[in-house]
């Protein structure tokens, strides 16, 4: 559905589980993953939203986590281990490795010249950014003493526009709250 409302349009473009979908930055095409639960098989897509047409993203198969580059000219991923970030350039089509790692949750920084990731469920919880252009790996906040709120299958972090990190605190209450929504 367009930003501005409109109909609905269904997408049915995936077979098995699809996620991590993710717009272009000129709103013509998607990107997701669809994985194969058992044995653990991942592709990645793209599809241009004017023709239906799904295309596959070359290189490498078994890579989760899609996300786009703000500057829609990388992709950053990680393997179904998730043991290692990697990057993909679009200009090239092709694939690199940026760090051999543990890779939870991944996201880009606004200018696209960082990108921020979790290590998952590690025994030792951190927050980590990659600078692209050196590709040096820092660790920015340790979750040691953090009780983070995790589901089944991933962790969640994000990062504000001024780069500060947005975590969910687990503190022990799960009550539910109903909002009303007012849309003027």
């Amino acid at each position: 559905m367009s930003a501005e409302g409109g109909t609905v349009r269904e997408l049915n473009v995936g077979k098995d589980n699809v996620g991590s979908v993710n717009w272009s930055p000129d709103g013509s095409s998607i990107l997701f993953s669809d994985t194969i639960n058992s044995p653990g098989v991942s592709t990645m897509y793209s599809v241009d939203l004017k023709t239906m047409s799904k295309t596959p993203i070359p290189g490498l198969d078994n890579v989760v986590g899609p996300a786009r580059s703000p500057d829609g000219r990388y992709l950053a991923a990680t393997t179904v281990l998730g043991d290692t970030l990697l990057l993909f350039e679009f200009a090239t089509q092709k694939w690199s490795d940026l760090a051999k790692t543990t890779v939870g949750d991944l996201l880009w920084s606004s200018d696209s010249k960082f990108i921020y990731f979790d290590n998952g469920y590690s025994s030792q919880p951190a927050i980590y950014r990659i600078h692209l252009e050196d590709r040096k790996v820092e660790q920015i906040a340790n979750l040691r003493d953090f009780r983070r709120v995790v589901t089944p299958w991933s962790t969640w972090l994000g990062v504000t526009p001024e780069e500060d990190i947005l975590l969910m605190h687990d503190t022990g209450s799960q009550e539910v709250y109903a909002l009303d929504l007012e849309v003027p």
